[in-house]
């Protein structure tokens, strides 16, 4: 018997349901996409599989742990030309509040061109130490789809010691090298450094 919806105590929440078909309507103002859960090492996290319905994405990164010690977290946008590595692809600024032995804290702030575009640094970096607490970040990126605006991000992220170390930051960045007003078809996640040893990646859509 077909149903046109749902009643309460209709269906038993302790039961195994399969559900096939497809689901129509309005799309949601925000929606999870994809998830991946790196549980063995992986030279980046490329998300390409971005649904033209939403033309901003957020990327939420959880205990991201890299291989090499003092290595940062980046990131790079794909184009038809491929992921996007020059020079001084990306324009990246930064604000930052950050602890030393539990006492001393330090506010600083600076701007810098690089090949990939950073979105936690940790004290000085994301350092393996990191783990002890945990590193965290979530990362919003703006007109991916575009083709006349350039690609922009803005992040905030932390990481803590047990020793009471921490940092937290707020990066924005813009993507200016060529084809930056291309549509965007990948994000990648990579330490400048090693290998992603662990770490959660939720990637999120999201309308204005």
């Amino acid at each position: 018997m077909a149903l046109s919806k749902i009643q309460s105590e209709s269906m038993n929440l302790a039961d195994t349901y399969a559900f096939t078909g497809t689901v129509s309507g309005t799309p949601q103002d925000m929606v999870k996409i994809y998830s991946i859960d790196v549980s063995v090492a992986a030279t980046s996290i490329d998300f390409e599989t971005l649904p033209t319905t939403y033309n901003n994405f957020c990327v939420q990164v959880g205990d991201f742990e890299p291989s090499s010690n003092g290595a940062g977290l980046r990131v790079r946008f794909k184009t038809s030309g491929g992921y996007a590595s020059g020079a001084s692809d990306y324009s990246v600024s930064r604000q930052r509040i950050y602890q030393t032995g539990g006492s001393t804290w330090t506010d600083s702030a600076n701007g810098f061109v690089s090949d990939g575009a950073n979105v936690s640094l940790g004290i000085n970096s994301s350092g393996n130490g990191y783990v002890e607490a945990g590193s965290h970040c979530t990362v919003w990126f703006h007109n991916i789809h575009s083709t006349d605006k350039r690609k922009s991000y803005n992040c905030m992220s932390w990481g803590g010691q047990d020793s009471q170390n921490s940092s937290a930051q707020h990066i924005s960045g813009i993507f200016v090298g060529s084809g930056s007003k291309d549509a965007v078809t990948g994000i990648r996640f990579y330490f400048d450094s090693g290998n992603i040893a662990k770490g959660r990646f939720a990637l999120y859509g999201f309308k204005q």
